[in-house]
């Protein structure tokens, strides 16, 4: 008796939950130029109010943060797209480099778009940033998040009420499970967003001088960081989906971004162009890659990079630091190795000569080290760890004196 009043009320609340969310409209709309400018203020106790506010309010934290990049040509750069892709909206948006190693960038309702250094890092040319500015902007434009925010308010009210009527049928036990297929509903809503946006951006490539394969791309070199993740759940989820995720699964969007590639479009962006603008980040920005400790994302990200031919002192340095922080096995002459293929390089920083020496010490290779511990203060007389080296050198020289 209790089964079938379990099945009686679920089928019925579930029919009739669906109805109330089809009744409550998702549908905002494009967005008209003004609508969240500057100076336009939202009517207050509104949805798109507090959105604003809320997140004028995240830009000037944003700004006093101390994490953005600041970086003239960087940012011409960012705003010259940006304004290619917005149009008559650019003087609504804002453009920012935020400083962190994830691959991401976001556009919020307010105007604000932040670009993570993880993705200007790993991206090859202007093509490919545009793809990802103007699927940003494709976001901003059919207002999906507020779109998000009202199939997230229905699939509540859904599974609510669901969850209301197992415990009236004495399953309450299973109350919990009454959100299920609402919020599966709505984060599918979520992917439908995702897809909308990649599209919006492989239109806007195909009919401007970008290169239409650049999202692909994109996602083809992000995948290969993933395979490669030292990360059991990263690797997983290139391949497993999920009712809880809220992107199409990465084959998924190389299949249908390939279908949308206009294939008589111009080739990719000028790579070694795109490379000098980054260039005088490289150092800081694999510094924090290798602090994610992902040594086989980290390892591919820097193979690809130097396919290119350049920046081969920053990036070897960056190898050697992969291999030494991970630290298995044959982990020290691998970084090693990479140390002193970034010294023969005119790029090399003055610290790969004390990594050289940290190595050759562990090694066991104590001449080795002060040689290279020697060369380090040599180049770098106003080293902050001067001291702290010059003791090492001496510890080995008195060791090597006594042998």
């Amino acid at each position: 008796m209790k089964r079938r009043l379990i099945r009686r009320w679920g089928c019925a609340l579930l029919s009739g939950s669906m109805l109330l969310s089809a009744c409550a409209s998702t549908d905002y709309g494009a967005r008209a130029v003004g609508s969240q400018g500057p100076a336009t203020t939202p009517q207050l106790q509104t949805l798109e109010a507090n959105l604003r506010y809320q997140y004028d309010d995240l830009e000037q934290r944003v700004r006093r943060s101390g994490r953005l990049v600041d970086d003239p040509a960087l940012d011409a750069m960012m705003r010259r797209i940006g304004c290619e892709i917005a149009g008559e909206f650019c003087p609504e948006l804002r453009f920012y480099i935020l400083e962190t190693s994830e691959f991401n960038a976001t556009m919020a309702p307010n105007g604000m778009m932040l670009v993570n250094s993880g993705l200007l890092l790993r991206i090859e040319g202007e093509d490919e940033l545009a793809f990802v500015m103007a699927h940003e902007f494709g976001h901003y434009f059919e207002n999906h998040m507020f779109e998000r925010i009202a199939a997230v308010r229905n699939a509540n009210a859904m599974g609510s009420t669901l969850s209301w009527a197992l415990v009236f049928a004495g399953a309450g036990a299973l109350a919990t499970l009454g959100y299920l297929p609402a919020m599966a509903g709505a984060l599918e809503f979520s992917r439908d967003q995702e897809r909308e946006a990649d599209l919006f951006a492989a239109r806007f490539n195909n009919e401007h001088n970008y290169n239409a394969a650049a999202g692909v791309r994109a996602w083809e070199n992000l995948r290969a960081e993933l395979t490669a993740s030292s990360n059991e759940r990263t690797r997983r989820a290139v391949t497993r989906g999920s009712m809880f995720s809220t992107h199409p699964l990465t084959e998924e969007r190389i299949t249908y971004l390939t279908a949308a590639a206009r294939p008589d479009g111009p080739g990719p962006s000028d790579k070694a162009a795109y490379r000098a603008l980054i260039r005088p980040h490289l150092s800081r920005w694999l510094e924090l890659e290798v602090a994610q400790r992902d040594a086989g994302a980290t390892l591919v990200l820097i193979e690809r990079m130097a396919q290119q031919g350049t920046d081969l002192g920053v990036l070897e340095f960056a190898r050697g630091e992969v291999y030494r922080v991970r630290d298995e096995a044959g982990d020290a002459e691998l970084a090693l190795a990479a140390y002193q293929r970034a010294a023969e390089q005119a790029d090399a920083n003055v610290a790969v000569w004390r990594q050289i020496g940290v190595m050759q010490q562990k090694l066991g290779a104590p001449q080795e080290a002060g040689a290279a511990f020697a060369r380090y203060l040599e180049l770098a007389p106003d080293a902050p760890d001067r001291q702290l080296i010059a003791s090492m050198l001496a510890g080995l020289q008195t060791s090597s004196g006594g042998e």
